[in-house]
């Protein structure tokens, strides 16, 4: 009788064991699982697109989206970006949506950083967004000397960004005399030089040029003696 109990005991036990077993926690399961596979549970920022390629005019409407993977339970989203001036503007914060639109106002470099987090973690991201000029602009028309003499050389130098698409120059210089001379055509180069053979007031035109958009703008200098 003694033993009869005494294995009914032990039966008994190992049943406990395995409810134990079967009644484990469905998370601890999923952990050893992926442990077991090697595949991380791990909360992600998969993937942050955005439904336009940079750069972009100022003034363009952008939507960026995030994709994530991993994790537990729902995720919520916060979006800031830090504008080309420097600071920083909340976009949108804990909400559940996971794509967001936003406005270039200014011109330069954005970069947005996506927050996400779920029951137990938070993860971030920071992509790069550019916003170039709505038209293309001549920065600055620059002259190696401020005074010349006849037979000087004069080096023109011209810095501009271009809006959409790639930049081109082109020079002409008009003479005292009225006459116009080409001195570069249009093309990436941001340098020209040309020699002066008489005294007087010289205007420079410089035209830029990029995919779209065109402008030009003309400085003088003068030749004394």
């Amino acid at each position: 009788m003694f033993h009869k109990k005494l294995r009914q005991v032990v039966i008994t036990g190992m049943l406990s064991a395995a409810m134990i077993t079967v009644a484990m926690p469905v998370n601890n399961i999923s952990k050893v699982f992926a442990a077991e596979n090697d595949i991380s549970t791990d909360l992600q920022i998969d993937e942050i697109a955005f439904d336009k390629t940079y750069p972009q005019r100022a003034g363009t409407r952008v939507i960026l989206s995030a994709n994530c993977v991993g994790g537990t339970e729902e995720y919520t989203y916060t979006y800031t970006v830090k504008l080309p001036d420097g600071s920083y503007q909340i976009i949108a914060e804990n909400t559940d949506c996971d794509y967001v639109s936003y406005t270039l106002d200014q011109v330069g470099i954005y970069n947005f950083e996506v927050k996400v987090k779920d029951g137990y973690d938070i993860v971030t991201d920071v992509r790069e967004f550019i916003a170039a000029p709505s038209k293309v602009a001549i920065d600055s028309v620059k002259f190696n000397k401020s005074t010349y003499s006849v037979n000087d050389t004069v080096k023109i130098t011209v810095n501009a960004t271009p809006s959409i698409g790639k930049l081109q120059t082109k020079i002409v210089v008009q003479t005292p005399s009225g006459k116009k001379v080409k001195v570069k055509d249009y093309s990436s180069k941001k340098t020209a030089n040309y020699k002066v053979k008489k005294k007087g007031t010289y205007k420079v035109t410089i035209y830029a040029k990029d995919g779209e958009t065109s402008t030009k703008v003309s400085k003088n200098f003068k030749v004394k003696k």
